[in-house]
């Protein structure tokens, strides 16, 4: 990009930001810090629960750090990548620190299936007008199985673990230090 672009691009954005309504653009600020001060406070009791003690503020730089790499990074796990190597290098312990990653991810994946799952109950009643009764039922029935077999993974996997190939033979070992994770949490 030219000088002249960078000049333009950045008057669109400023031209934008003064016709935003400023009480909304105050709530969704407010809104965009208390989720990323609530993600960390998760991942601190996540990494609490696994032995790893972090305090909070140094574990919020990191996670700062973390997001502002992903968005010079294209990728999702970029992030991660980071958060994961630079608390590694401060308190150690890689693979509880990894298995704490990886369970927030389960935990932000199974929020994200509830949240469909319930929409998908109401979607006849709002598209269609149609009573949303049974279709909210077996949402609801469906959001309880899926939690439970999350809750209860190391279990669900111990049953069919026969059944897998040979391969996946340390995924009883990873599952067991997520659960002692998720446990602990």
């Amino acid at each position: 990009m030219t000088r002249r672009d960078w000049l333009l691009t950045a008057l669109a954005i400023a031209a934008l930001a003064l016709r935003a309504s400023p009480p909304l653009l105050a709530a969704s600020v407010f809104l965009f810090f208390a989720d990323h001060l609530l993600a960390v406070y998760k991942w601190q009791l996540l990494l609490a629960g696994l032995g790893v003690p972090v305090p909070f503020f140094p574990l919020f730089r990191t996670a700062t750090s973390g997001a502002l790499v992903a968005f010079f990074v294209p990728s999702a796990l970029s992030a991660d990548l980071y958060r994961g190597v630079a608390v590694t290098r401060s308190r150690g312990s890689g693979s509880r620190i990894a298995s704490s990653i990886v369970l927030e991810r389960l935990l932000g994946v199974a929020s994200t299936l509830a949240v469909g799952l319930l929409t998908l109950g109401w979607i006849p009643r709002v598209v269609l007008g149609l009573d949303s009764t049974v279709t909210l039922v077996v949402a609801a029935l469906l959001l309880g199985a899926g939690m439970a077999g999350f809750l209860h993974a190391d279990v669900v996997f111990r049953a069919v673990e026969g059944w897998l190939p040979a391969g996946l033979g340390g995924l009883s070992a990873r599952l067991e230090s997520l659960a002692q994770a998720f446990g602990a949490y």
